[in-house]
């Protein structure tokens, strides 16, 4: 597990990415920027083992990871938010529900891995095959993520979480989000019992961080929740 900032402040974001993210994506970056004239720290990792031990590679890891690095922040006495992005948004729920955190904030977050209804096809070639090879948009990088990844990923669903949440939780989505159908996150978020708020935008695609206008709207708003949620 890489972390990349040395706790300061006892105000802190904790950021995990999706699956095949890193903490480097702008949109994150951005973030870390912006909160820190408010003293908020944030805290960006990257999950164990990606393109170093792939069959390793997993939620699982990174899960029991980011829970011993929680845990200790909030030891040292910090206030958590937990922003989660994509399947790390499924990541953050399981942290949210077992941890007295100030915030949660998901983004473009589906309930599950491989989930949707179009889904059980791409199961079955990537279980005969015994890998799926992916390419990095950015560097160009062939990665080739074993079927463990899924067996291990279809552990978890949030809606066996989300409920136990207590802190506040808000969701950014959108309806042309191809990766993630928003149907797919309105059920985490009916499911809610806490305070919860919901912000969609229309036109947003999955990788929104390539968009150079739902970039920047949607990094105000994981600034705007957070020193919100600090605030309360």
């Amino acid at each position: 597990m890489r972390w990349r900032n040395q706790i300061i402040m006892n105000k802190v974001l904790v950021i995990i990415p999706g699956f095949r993210g890193s903490s480097d994506e702008v949109q994150f970056i951005a973030a870390e920027k912006k909160l820190l004239p408010f003293g908020v720290e944030t805290v960006r990792m990257d999950w164990p083992y990606w393109n170093v031990d792939m069959n390793r590679y997993s939620m699982s890891e990174t899960l029991e990871a980011a829970k011993r690095r929680i845990a200790e922040l909030i030891k040292k006495g910090n206030e958590v938010v937990i922003m989660g992005e994509s399947l790390g948004g499924v990541i953050a729920t399981i942290l949210a529900s077992q941890f007295n955190l100030t915030g949660l904030i998901l983004v473009v977050t589906p309930y599950g891995f491989m989930r949707n209804d179009n889904m059980e096809d791409r199961q079955a070639k990537w279980k005969a095959q015994g890998y799926v090879e992916f390419v990095s948009r950015s560097r160009g990088i062939v990665t080739r993520v074993p079927y463990s990844f899924a067996e291990d990923a279809l552990k978890y669903n949030g809606l066996d979480y989300i409920d136990k949440v207590t802190a506040p939780v808000a969701f950014i989505v959108s309806p042309d989000d191809k990766s993630v159908p928003i149907a797919s996150t309105r059920q985490l978020f009916d499911a809610t019992k806490s305070l919860k708020e919901w912000v969609e935008f229309a036109g947003m695609e999955h990788t929104y961080r390539y968009q150079s206008e739902y970039l920047e709207k949607v990094v105000n708003q994981v600034v705007e929740f957070t020193k919100k949620y600090f605030r309360e």
